[in-house]
């Protein structure tokens, strides 16, 4: 991701999907960390 003034800024908001996603998954925090790094390439 190259935007970086706007990824400082959505960051927040990814990270709030994230957790939903670890709750509704029921992850633990690594496989959180490792769908976050693999949804920031997609972006």
């Amino acid at each position: 991701h190259t935007q970086g003034v706007d990824w400082q800024f959505d960051e927040t908001v990814i990270q709030k999907h994230m957790n939903l996603f670890a709750k509704r998954e029921n992850a633990p925090e690594s496989t959180c960390r490792e769908a976050n790094e693999k949804f920031m390439l997609e972006v």
